[in-house]
């Protein structure tokens, strides 16, 4: 490979990276906004029912 290829090919492999890297943290925001709700849906079933 020459220079030029491995520079393409490390721009691919960073490029691939930082989408994998989003795709996770956009999974953890929506898991964590999950689990609010639910955390809110009990808290409030455990108000109404004091």
């Amino acid at each position: 490979m020459s220079d030029h290829q491995i520079i393409v090919h490390r721009g691919a492999l960073f490029e691939r990276t930082v989408v994998a890297v989003e795709q996770v943290v956009r999974g953890m925001t929506d898991a964590t906004r999950a689990v609010n709700v639910m955390h809110d849906t009990i808290d409030g079933r455990v108000l109404a029912n004091t």
